[in-house]
């Protein structure tokens, strides 16, 4: 069966602290920096585009969606 979805654009991580998460993601997993501001980080990840987002700002970008509490799990978005 063919499916419409062929990729994922972007991967959004809600995380208390991009710049110190940012860490992980380019030294750790070598990952390159795309874009970055004060509250997130954006990495290149061959056909798809990682997020690394202060939960604060969270609330703006999916607007009638709640994230989550840390205690209750994982917090993230996927773009389609």
């Amino acid at each position: 069966m063919d499916t419409l979805l062929q990729n994922l654009g972007a991967i959004t991580l809600f995380v208390a602290d991009p710049q110190r998460a940012k860490a992980f993601y380019r030294d750790i997993l070598g990952l390159r920096v795309v874009h970055e501001d004060d509250d997130a980080v954006a990495f290149d990840f061959g056909n798809t585009v990682i997020n690394l987002i202060k939960v604060s700002e969270a609330h703006d970008l999916i607007a009638q969606g709640v994230v989550a509490d840390r205690a209750a799990g994982s917090r993230v978005q996927l773009t389609v």
